[in-house]
Parts: C-alpha cells; sequence; structure tokens
C-alpha cells in the first residue's frame, strides 16, 4: 500500500509487483505509472484505501487475478524498457527534423 500524495514514480509498488502484491494506493499521477486500476491493483483516494484492502483481502478470487496481472506487468518495467520509452520518441524528433532539412 502507498497512501502517498506525492509521488514521481511507485517503485516500491513495481518491486512489489513484481513479488505478486496487488497494491493499494492513492490515485495519484506517480502511482498511476505502476499501478493500472482493477487490473494489476486498486487506485482510490486516500479515503477509500480501507476499502480497497479489505475488497482484496477477502476476495481470493480478485486478490489472485490483481496479483498475477501485478507480477506480469511489473516484468514488463525494466529499466531498459523504460529508458527505451523515453528514447523512442526523441529519436523520432531527431529523424523528423532532419528528414524536413
Amino acid at each position: 500500500t502507498s497512501a502517498s500524495l506525492a509521488e514521481g514514480w511507485g517503485l516500491t509498488l513495481t518491486e512489489a509487483a513484481g513479488c505478486g502484491t496487488p497494491a493499494v494506493a492513492t490515485d495519484i499521477s506517480g502511482h498511476r505509472c505502476s499501478v493500472l486500476h482493477d487490473e494489476t491493483g486498486i487506485l482510490a483516494p486516500l479515503e477509500l484505501m480501507g476499502q480497497g484492502i479489505a475488497d482484496i483481502l477477502v476476495d481470493e478470487k480478485l486478490r489472485n487475478e490483481l496479483s498475477t496481472r501485478a507480477q506480469s506487468r511489473a516484468r514488463s518495467l525494466t529499466w531498459d524498457a523504460l529508458a527505451a520509452g523515453v528514447l523512442r520518441p526523441l529519436h523520432a524528433q531527431v529523424v523528423q527534423r532532419h528528414s524536413t532539412r
């Protein structure tokens, strides 16, 4: 869980997902990078996080589904993949600028 109200990127949530632990976190931009709501965890306003935790604890099917998807997503969030995601648009910009000259 993360009740943070400001986060650059939810690295600890991603690390937990890699271990098969679905997240319950506040619905802020940094957490949205790591957690896909109702797919790999639950994003909620701070005052509703307790309900999200209870839902995962009580509903074994939901917990298992979130866990499987969280682990799969965490495997795709490697440093290489993240770097490529940043470099790809930059490279496209360079190519576009040079092709118009």
